[in-house]
């Protein structure tokens, strides 16, 4: 079985901008604190990492939200285009180059 297939428990978390509120990005994760950490310093994705820095230079860092616990990756994957759909359907101005329609 492919290590990627394998049954773990998997987080969606939407990123915010802490002088907003506004939600910046969705993605998912095995370990939130370690994923936080990377987009906080600026080492996560291409993707976030201007925002990230312009929040850094203000000594600020990004917010991160938990917002479902998946069962698999498999999971977590289509619950983070979900996130996605809703929040970019609700006005988001999401970093997220993934859209919400893609596998």
């Amino acid at each position: 079985m492919n290590e990627h297939m394998l049954d773990e428990d998997r987080y969606v978390y939407v990123l915010s901008d802490p002088r907003t509120g506004e939600a910046r990005y969705v993605g998912e994760t095995h370990n939130p604190a370690r994923r936080h950490a990377q987009h906080a310093n600026g080492t996560a994705t291409m993707r976030t990492w201007a925002w990230s820095r312009e929040l850094r230079v203000k000594g600020l860092r990004p917010l991160m939200r938990v917002v479902e616990t998946c069962r698999s990756r498999m999971e977590s994957r289509a619950a983070e285009r979900e996130w996605i759909r809703g929040l970019s359907a609700s006005g988001a101005h999401l970093l997220n180059r993934r859209m919400a329609t893609s596998s």
